[in-house]
C-alpha cells in the first residue's frame, strides 16, 4: 500500500435515515441507574413467581396438600378464581418494579392528560424557596 491510499475511508457512509436527523433510540433504562437496582429490578419478578406456582398447584391438588382434617371438603370454583387472581396481582405488582429502572416508568405520570395534577399538600418550606 502507498503512501496515498488509505486502508479505510475516513468518513463513515451515512444512510438515507441518519441524514434527514432521525430520533436517537430510546435507551433499555433509565439513565444514570446503577446496575445493581437493574439486577434488582428484574429479580423481584423472579423471586415472586415461585410462590405463585405454589399456590396454583396447592389449588389444584398437586403440591401434596390435602385436607385429611377436613376430609368431605373440596375446593369450590371461588377458590380457584382467587388463588389465580391473588398470583396474578402478585405478579403484576412484582413487574411494576421494573418501571423503576425503563423509561417507561421513570416518565410517571408526567403525560397522563398534559395538564398539571393539583397537589394535595403544599411543598415543605426548604422547597418553596427553591422554587422562587
Amino acid at each position: 500500500m502507498t503512501a496515498t491510499q488509505s486502508a479505510r475511508p475516513t468518513t463513515a457512509p451515512t444512510s438515507e435515515r441518519t441524514k434527514r436527523g432521525a430520533a436517537k433510540p430510546k435507551p433499555k433504562y433509565v439513565p444514570g441507574t446503577p446496575c445493581w437496582a437493574q439486577l434488582a429490578a428484574h429479580a423481584v419478578p423472579l423471586v415472586v413467581l415461585p410462590s405463585s406456582i405454589w399456590r396454583l398447584l396447592m389449588t389444584a391438588g398437586a403440591a401434596g396438600v390435602d385436607h385429611s382434617a377436613n376430609p368431605g371438603y373440596r375446593s369450590q370454583l371461588s377458590d380457584y378464581l382467587y388463588v389465580l387472581l391473588l398470583s396474578a396481582v402478585c405478579e403484576g405488582l412484582a413487574l411494576l418494579t421494573l418501571g423503576l429502572v425503563k423509561p417507561w416508568g421513570a416518565d410517571g405520570l408526567a403525560g397522563v392528560g398534559r395538564r398539571r395534577h393539583p397537589r394535595l399538600l403544599p411543598p415543605p418550606r426548604h422547597h418553596a424557596r427553591a422554587l422562587r
